[in-house]
Order: structure tokens, then sequence, then C-alpha cells
């Protein structure tokens, strides 16, 4: 009884506490809208391994952040902006600060290159990720982007700490990823492939965001408005489409002239997780990849 009280006691403190106000600048000083900033702040007492206090939320037009938790010492910072170097901050003995600069990153340059394909074709993107490091930023990542341009060339900037994990794809040509460093980097050499688009929508025809797509050893995840587009080595092929909360749709696919539209049903909330029956990258099918023997 006494620790129920206790627990009681504890949670109407923190839901009567103030929230924290924090301010994210970029580098050149101006306010940084639209940076995602999580705070995870150790509770105090008796109670603190049974209630850590965490809170997320985005930067408005000042660069400015209300926070749900009180910033206490000990409490971890995660900054992210898509225009700069990801940052953790730990509160320590002289209190919570109130504004944060962030710093402009690293910045990466390479090449991609497919034999027989000159000039590229347009709208490629080579994406590069890292972890975040430091809890909060344990288990979260960051990810920035750029453009491919026809001739091959890309850069990707605001990129944070290494090791940087790269992700190439051009319409046209199956994905290709490598470790990289901000050092010279050998050309990403592509390998032609069959190119499936569509879009993924909910049984009213909404889209949906975050399907995973996978085919032919291939694989990636629909957008926020449902399209997504994912090279294979060769049609027809089998393409499985996942996502939590759905029953797992299944489309066997031969023309990749007409773009498709799959509807995913709902799963009914008393079914069981439905453990979708893929293949793993590089495992051979109709439509994959054949290894060397």
């Amino acid at each position: 009884m006494t620790a129920v009280r206790s627990l009681v006691c504890l949670l109407v403190v923190v839901a009567a506490g103030e929230a924290s106000l924090l301010r994210v600048l970029g580098p050149d000083g101006r306010p940084a809208a639209g940076a995602d900033v999580r705070v995870s702040a150790p509770a105090q007492g008796r109670l603190a391994a049974l209630l850590p206090f965490s809170a997320n939320g985005v930067t408005d037009d000042r660069g400015v952040v209300e926070l749900a938790v009180p910033l206490l010492r000990g409490a971890v910072m995660a900054i992210d902006h898509p225009d700069f170097a990801p940052a953790v901050v730990a509160v320590g003995e002289g209190g919570p600060p109130t504004e944060l600069r962030l710093e402009a990153g690293r910045v990466w340059s390479g090449r991609v290159e497919a034999p027989g394909a000159a000039p590229l074709p347009a709208g490629g993107r080579a994406c590069l990720a890292g972890a975040l490091g430091g809890a909060p930023g344990d288990g979260l990542r960051w990810r920035r982007c750029g453009a491919v341009a026809t001739d091959g060339t890309v850069t990707v900037t605001g990129l944070g700490r290494r090791p940087w994990h790269l992700t190439v794809t051009v319409p046209g040509f199956l994905a290709a990823a490598a470790d990289v460093t901000p050092d010279a980097t050998p050309p990403v050499v592509l390998r032609p492939g069959v190119t499936l688009r569509g879009t993924v929508t909910d049984e009213r025809g909404e889209a949906l965001a975050g399907v995973a797509v996978s085919g032919g050893g291939e694989a990636t995840t629909s957008g926020d408005d449902g399209a997504f587009a994912l090279a294979v080595p060769r049609l027809p092929c089998p393409f499985t489409f996942a996502k939590a909360s759905f029953l797992e749709g299944r489309v066997e696919v031969a023309d990749p002239e007409r773009p498709i539209t799959v509807a995913l049903a709902s799963a009914p909330a008393a079914a069981r997780p439905r453990s979708a029956a893929r293949r793993r990258p590089g495992s051979r099918s109709g439509c994959s990849t054949p290894r060397a023997r």
C-alpha cells in the first residue's frame, strides 16, 4: 500500500511539473525549425528504476520545442535535424541548457557508375545512415540523403559520427549498399534490374506509409504517399507487402510497364501476428539473382 501511495504521489508531482523549453539553432545562429528532439530524464528517488521519464518533440519556426519532462541532472537530449549533424547532449552540474547550436556535420562525396548507362536516369538517391549514439540515442539512427546527378556524382551533407552505411537507388537498377568513409571511396557500381512501381493503400483506398515491400531478394518501404519503386533482377516475380496491424499481401507481377495498386486488409483485433514466409536476400527464387557457384 505504501509503494502504491508513493507511486501515485510521484505521478501527481510529475503531472503538475512545468514543461521544459529548448531553443535549437543552426550553425549560422538562425532557428533550426523541424529538428526532432528526444529526451530521456532519470526519475528521482526510490522509484527511479521503475519510472524513467522520456519525451520528444519537434522545433517550431522559432527553433523552440516544449518538452513534457523536467531537464534534470543526468537527462540526455538527442537532437536530429535533416540539414545538420545530429547531436547528443547530457545535462550536467550546471543545469540544463536553454539554447543549443548544431554543427554543420561532415560531408561525403562519391560517384555512382552503371556499365552501359551514360548518362544515368534521373531520380537517383544516395542515403547515408549511422547510429545517433548515447541514451536515448542508443537504438536511434540518423539518415541523410542526396540526389545522384545524371553524371553519377553525389554529395551528402549534415552527417553524424561514423561508421556510415550507404544505400544507392537509381531507377532501372538494383539497389547497392556499402560501408563508406569520409576519405576516398571507390565508385558504387550498379547492376541493371527491372523496376516495379506502385502504391499501397488500406481498404478505404487511403495511402499507407511504411509498408515493407520485398521481392527477388530486394526490399524497400512505401513513402508517405504510399508509393514505392523496387528494382528486381527479373520478372515475373512474387512480391510481399507487410505492415503491423494489417494482413500481409502477396502479388505476382509480370509486367513492369503497368504500375500496381495493392490494398491491405486490416488484421482482426484477436488475430495472432502472421509470420511472413519471405526469402532472405540472396536466396534463390524465380526472380532473384542466382548465387555464383
